[in-house]
């Protein structure tokens, strides 16, 4: 037998007996095609390797500190056992893989290489490597999380809809991490993917994984990849180069398979030339799931051209979950039909009474003037719109994903319809406190902090000086009065934090005193829950703009846990409360002492996650959720327990990210969400991984940058996309990107000349100016 005939029946030999013997021949049928002295030879080794048994004879009783105890499988690269460590050390049963084909050089590079591909890979849905090495009599081993479940579409079979894409979203997460860390899996299948009790599915067998290389070709004869046909991309079957497109395409197959309960082609007894004509040539038949939507994701992701797939697993998952929240997918034609329907069917509600508005609205302009009794009539009707009608429209869609675009038309119809009725109060006290409360109400809307708003704190800042105007008026005439002190007190609360975020602390810091004053004597006059309450708010609206001041913080939580203690179970309470201690947590997050900031968080988060299980769908709850998982994040990375602090980033990641997509003009969700990346990104450079933070922090400045365009003269906005170009710039520099980190340095500096020019570079800034002087005369 010559070499070159030789070296083809070793290849198609280590891909044959790696595959369940049922599959082996048609395998054969389809890789050897017109060789038949090429087919006889594998036939005859695995016939050998039949009669021979396990190539490790015999199988030893321990493998380093692990007994085996049973058999799980075989193939091609040796027998996979279950193992009971027995060192004494803790108990814990695992798989362990041990190589069999002692002497083949090629089948042992390649079970280094998925020891090396697993060791690299950290994510909770994919098996994890445990450990490896080789045993006394010369043989490898991994040792590997042990996974107790059902191939997916088993698991998957018969569950609803929502519960199947939720574990397939999953399977693209595990994937999207090995793409992250240019590892192309290449046998993506339903037996490759266990699904444990719980519903986590896990991502297995990683032995034919490459780092993007080409099959190998022998004589003309293409050795086909260890893989299975009907789950295989146009390119594999070819035998061309992969890449992660060629993953795309098998989890396309594989949500056909788990939609539909079939796959996509019927392969069985193909001949190789069939299997190629029809993989790269047929066209896909509609998928049939029972939604076009669904049909058009998978003929995306199933494309013959890899370069018209989705471009990575992520892009995927993420055109599954607006399928999901019934929002346009991607992978159909963008027509204005399609996503005014998705609009519609999203939001019944918002679209019902955004129609119902515009009518009164419009009912209310063709008032006939010339009867007094008839205007008199409507006018009241406007007056009640704009005061009342439109913002318990606004709170009924506000909890809407997506709703950002219809609570901006309602603030924007509020604002016209309030700024006429100012120009017609004529000294009407009762008209004047309603229009106040109605203008405090839009600001709240437009930009106020501690809500989801529209990210618009100039407008907001408008409306509460508008709104505060208007309460100090009627307060002329009605000194006493409770709901105008209370109306006004809120107001210069609001209008505090929001000079604050502008950075005007002295007038925030005024402003925010004048409430406190205003509630401290309703509250010593008429000390009930409502005014307790709201003087509690004061306080901390105060410390906000006081540099954390202790003791009005302690104030506020003082009165919130007493109000809470009353009605435990009110989710309005439980939120001021968890608020006042997340604050108070945040004075002794950096003091590294005694701990007293453990306490405070426990306390926050305990109070929030009660809020979510008593209503799931709350996004204010999830987002305040989000903020315990931050702080928590803060808390460890300040005492340099980087793995846990890792954790509780990635948690408020998570949570503000499915909240950012399913409502896209959130400004607000997208700067915290920018936050969290980059916090995230320090704990990894933290960690001595300047790869996964460079990842963190490009990911932080691109949402940055497109804050930016929403607001393009905003301090901080520029401020923050300034500090994270800086990380962005020494991650590179730190992995050998000299190039772009000095790009990424002076496009950070010339930002900060602008805000120089400006006035507007904190001390923090400052700081960052200075390291940059230094960073960029390396870059000459």
């Amino acid at each position: 037998m010559d070499s070159s005939l030789w070296q083809a029946v070793q290849e198609v030999f280590a891909c044959a007996i790696d595959l369940p013997e049922q599959e082996r021949a048609g395998y054969l049928t389809r890789t050897c095609g017109s060789r038949p002295e090429l087919r006889r030879e594998v036939e005859s080794l695995l016939e050998a390797h039949q009669q021979a048994g396990s190539f490790i004879e015999p199988v030893p009783g321990h493998v380093g500190p692990y007994r085996i105890l049973e058999e799980l499988g075989h193939g091609g690269m040796g027998a996979v056992y279950r193992a009971e460590r027995d060192d004494g050390q803790f108990r814990q049963q695992v798989a362990v893989k041990l190589l069999g084909l002692a002497g083949s050089a090629s089948l042992y590079r390649r079970f280094l290489d998925e020891r090396q591909i697993l060791a690299d890979l950290s994510h909770p849905n994919i098996a994890r490597l445990l450990d490896g090495g080789i045993t006394p009599t010369g043989a490898a081993y991994l040792v590997m999380e042990l996974i107790e479940g059902a191939p997916i579409d088993q698991y998957c079979q018969g569950r609803p809809v929502a519960e199947r894409l939720l574990v397939f979203r999953e399977v693209c997460a595990a994937v999207q991490h090995a793409h992250q860390h240019l590892i192309v899996h290449r046998d993506l299948k339903p037996a490759n993917i266990l699904v444990t009790a719980g519903g986590s599915p896990k991502l297995l067998d990683f032995g034919i994984a490459k780092i993007l290389t080409a099959a190998p070709r022998r004589e003309g004869v293409t050795i086909l990849p260890v893989m299975t046909p009907e789950y295989a991309s146009p390119e594999q079957v070819r035998g061309g180069p992969v890449s992660t497109a060629s993953d795309v395409y098998s989890l396309g197959v594989l949500l056909h398979q788990l939609m539909t309960g079939r796959r996509p082609y019927n392969l069985t007894g193909r001949t190789y030339e069939e299997v190629v004509r029809i993989i790269c040539q047929q066209p896909l038949d509609k998928p049939g799931t029972g939604s076009s939507d669904l049909d058009a994701i998978i003929a995306k992701a199933m494309r013959k051209e890899p370069v018209e797939r989705y471009a990575s697993a992520e892009a995927l998952s993420a055109d599954i979950e607006r399928y999901c929240n019934r929002r346009p997918v991607k992978a159909r034609q963008r027509a204005r039909w399609y996503v005014f329907s998705r609009f519609v069917s999203r939001n019944r509600i918002a679209v019902a009474t955004v129609c119902a508005v515009t009518l009164l609205l419009a009912a209310a302009t063709v008032v006939n003037i010339r009867q007094s009794r008839v205007a008199t009539r409507r006018f009241e009707d406007v007056r009640r719109l704009a005061s009342t009608t439109l913002f318990q429209i606004h709170d009924a869609v506000a909890p809407l994903a997506g709703s950002t675009s219809v609570r901006q038309m309602i603030a924007a119809n509020a604002l016209e319809v309030l700024d006429k009725l100012s120009r017609e109060t004529s000294g009407d006290r009762d008209l004047e406190l309603e229009l106040a409360e109605a203008y405090q109400r839009l600001g709240d809307v437009q930009g106020f902090h501690a809500q989801a708003n529209l990210g618009d704190p100039h407008g907001a800042m408008a409306s509460y000086r508008r709104a505060g105007s208007l309460f100090i008026g009627v307060l002329r005439d009605r000194p006493g009065d409770p709901r105008t002190i209370i109306g006004l007190a809120v107001t210069n609360r609001r209008l505090g934090g929001v000079l604050g975020y502008l950075g005007q602390g002295e007038e925030a810091r005024r402003t925010a005193a004048e409430a406190v004053t205003l509630l401290e004597a309703l509250a010593s006059r008429v000390p009930d829950e409502r005014n307790r309450g709201h003087l509690a708010g004061a306080y901390s609206s105060l410390a906000d703009v006081s540099g954390d001041n202790l003791e009005y913080r302690r104030k506020a939580l003082a009165i919130f846990e007493e109000l809470l203690a009353s009605r435990p179970q009110d989710p309005g309470r439980q939120r001021d409360a968890a608020l006042a201690h997340k604050y108070i947590a945040a004075v002794f997050v950096p003091l590294t002492g005694k701990d007293r900031a453990l306490p405070h968080l426990r306390r926050a988060e305990e109070l929030d996650a009660a809020r979510v299980a008593a209503d799931p769908g709350n996004r204010e709850a999830q987002l305040d959720l989000s903020f315990d998982y931050s702080q928590n994040g803060a808390y460890y990375r300040i005492r340099q327990q980087y793995p846990p602090a890792l954790a509780n980033f990635q948690k408020a990641i998570e949570i503000r990210r499915r909240l950012a997509e399913s409502d896209p003009a959130d400004v607000r969700l997208r700067d915290r969400l920018a936050f969290a990346w980059h916090s995230a990104a320090l704990v990894q450079w933290e960690m001595k991984k300047p790869a996964d933070a460079l990842r963190a922090h490009q990911e932080a400045l691109r949402l940055r940058q497109a804050l930016l365009e929403t607001s393009p003269r905003n301090p901080r906005y520029r401020s923050d996309a300034a500090h994270t170009l800086h990380w962005v710039g020494t991650t590179q520099t730190a992995l050998g990107r000299k190039q772009g980190g000095c790009a990424a340095w002076r496009a950070a500096y010339a930002v900060y000349q602008e805000l120089g020019k400006d006035g507007q570079v904190t001390s923090d800034g400052r700081r960052d100016v200075k390291q940059l002087e230094g960073q960029l005369a390396s870059c000459r």
